[in-house]
């Protein structure tokens, strides 16, 4: 069967306002955990699910890109393995 050639329309526009959202929401949460001497007294499930919001919207960028187009290349192979947040699941 012959290949089809589709041109397709990426929109990376929500997932960079999310991007921005989230940095939002992870300075709010350490802002309001932050005492009067500047130490940040946060728990985990505080933060966990901005972390993992913020780390989903970060691989989206970063797998995402253009066929033949230098300027979008894909980086696969040069981006690092995300760390988990909270591996220990406290």
């Amino acid at each position: 069967m012959p290949t089809r050639k589709v041109n397709v329309t990426v929109d990376l526009n929500a997932t960079r306002v999310r991007l921005a959202e989230e940095y939002n929401n992870i300075t709010k949460a350490l802002n309001d955990h932050t005492d009067k001497h500047g130490d940040i007294r946060i728990t985990t499930e505080d933060i966990q699910e901005h972390m993992e919001d913020l780390r989903r919207n970060i691989a989206i960028i970063c797998l995402t890109y253009f066929k033949d187009n230098e300027e979008y290349a894909s980086i696969d192979d040069q981006v690092p393995e995300f760390i988990d947040f909270n591996p220990n699941n406290y």
